[in-house]
This record gives C-alpha cells, sequence and structure tokens, in this order.
C-alpha cells in the first residue's frame, strides 16, 4: 500500500520520504499513526485506518508505525523529505 508513493525503503517517489532524519525526528507515533489512519485531506494520501474506511484495523497502523520508526537509527539526511524524489 506505501511503496508505491513513499517508495521501497521510505526514500519518497511520488509522496514525502518518510525514511529521512528530519521527518522522523519531528514526527512523533501519535502524529504517525493519525497520518496512516486518517490520510491527509486534499492530497493523494487516503486514509487506511478501518475507522476511516481503509483496509487496516489498527494494530496494522501501528505495525506500520512501528516499521517506519525503525529507520530512525540510520535515516539519512533528507532536508526536503517532503518533496523528495516529486522532481
Amino acid at each position: 500500500n506505501c511503496t508505491s508513493c513513499h517508495g521501497k525503503d521510505g526514500e519518497g517517489v511520488s509522496a514525502p520520504a518518510l525514511n529521512s532524519k528530519q521527518f522522523l525526528q519531528a514526527a512523533t507515533n501519535d502524529q504517525i499513526i493519525t497520518l496512516v489512519s486518517v490520510g491527509v485531506p486534499g492530497s493523494a494520501m487516503s486514509p487506511f485506518g478501518q475507522d476511516f474506511a481503509g483496509p487496516l484495523t489498527s494494530e496494522q497502523v501501528e505495525s506500520v508505525t512501528a516499521y517506519i520508526r525503525e529507520w530512525e537509527k540510520d535515516a539519512p539526511d533528507v532536508p526536503d523529505w517532503r518533496t523528495a524524489g516529486q522532481g
């Protein structure tokens, strides 16, 4: 569900890079959970949480968040994480 826009390793393809030191230091787990669950209105990021008509249970959303958080220890410096890969 995530890789087509965010990339296999979160590097950003047509959506923000999630594997970015800047993103991971700025976003809390609760914020990531909300972004995945609710989506981003007005963007291509649709809701993925079942409570918002998406396919993922809350446990799955938490697992996605934990997976993204695992990148933090080796995350590259990507100051333009919001637009990385969108060139």
